[in-house]
Parts: structure tokens; C-alpha cells; sequence
């Protein structure tokens, strides 16, 4: 009896250390990830459907990230200001110095195979900021979708913004022309 006692509690105490390692894997992996930018709040318009919200931590490209939807109509100013607004607030600053972000309103030419500055929708706009150490990087993505089932699809913008840890796209795009 004394054989199987030692070897039961043996076999518990695996499992238990398994249990507390695998607790901490998880604490100083995944949660400290998360955690690196807990200092950037992204914050939503007010006016966002409450029931669209989703927001969380993609772990395939390292940010974090908000993503809804807003009725507003094209160009949604408010939105674009809202964000500006935002991220003045929090000392970071436009960045467009690798091509990409704060161009205004594009639209795809399927012609030329380019987005092209536009006054009309459907549209997106691409906004970017970085921090004054250039650690994080905010990507904003403003886009109207054409949707044929939904008659207000004019008036549906699809909101997405990510801080991410920074990155510039220059070295993607040397000796090609910028699409």
C-alpha cells in the first residue's frame, strides 16, 4: 500500500507542477504581450453601434486592436478629427514619412490599378501616428463598403484602429513605384 501512496502522490505532484508552469507560461507570454501597450488607449467614436465593438490582441502581427461600425456619411468628418483629436492628446504624431497613411480619401482605380484620392465613396482613408520615441505605431482604417443588401450601406462606416510595435514600410517599397 505504502507503493501505490508514494507513487499516487508522485503523480500528483507532476500534475501539479505541469498546472503551476503552464499558469506561468501563460502569465509572462501571452499577458505580457498584451500588456506592452497598455499605455495606448484606442479609443472609439462615441457614436460607434455598441453591438459591433470587437477588441482584443492579435498575436499573428503583435497589436492591439478596436474595430466597429459607425452611421455616418461619407466623408466622416467627425470620425477623422476624433482621431486626430485622440492622438494629439496622447503626444503622437502623423506619420506618412514611408508612403503610407494621411493621404485623405482614396478610392481603388481598377483602371490603374492605384488608390486614388476621391471625393465620393465608396472610399477608404489610412491614418497613421507614432509615438515620440517611435516604439508604436496607430494605424486607422476608415472604409465604406458597397453592400447591395443593405440599402444604407452609404451611411455604414467600418472603423478599424491598431497600435502595433512601430514599423516603417520604406524598405518594401525602394525602386518601386508606390501603389
Amino acid at each position: 500500500m505504502k507503493m501505490k501512496r508514494g507513487v499516487l502522490y508522485t503523480f500528483c505532484g507532476i500534475v501539479l507542477a505541469v498546472l503551476v508552469l503552464s499558469v506561468l507560461y501563460y502569465v509572462f507570454t501571452e499577458r505580457g504581450r498584451k500588456d506592452q501597450f497598455r499605455g495606448v488607449p484606442l479609443p472609439i467614436y462615441p457614436k460607434a453601434d455598441i453591438h459591433s465593438i470587437r477588441q482584443g490582441f492579435d498575436n499573428s502581427i503583435g497589436c492591439k486592436y478596436v474595430s466597429y461600425k459607425v452611421s455616418i456619411r461619407f466623408p466622416a468628418i467627425e470620425v477623422v478629427e476624433f482621431y486626430n483629436d485622440s492622438f494629439d492628446r496622447l503626444k503622437f504624431t502623423k506619420y506618412s514619412e514611408d508612403g503610407s497613411g494621411n493621404k485623405g480619401w482614396e478610392e481603388f482605380n481598377p483602371q490603374s490599378g492605384r488608390w486614388e484620392p476621391t471625393v465620393s465613396f465608396p472610399g477608404r482613408f489610412l491614418g497613421s501616428w507614432v509615438d515620440e520615441q517611435k516604439s508604436k505605431r496607430v494605424l486607422l482604417d476608415l472604409t465604406y463598403r458597397y453592400d447591395a443588401r443593405n440599402p444604407q450601406w452609404k451611411e455604414r462606416l467600418f472603423v478599424e484602429c491598431k497600435v502595433c510595435p512601430f514599423f516603417d514600410l520604406r524598405h518594401i517599397y525602394e525602386g518601386k513605384e508606390r501603389k
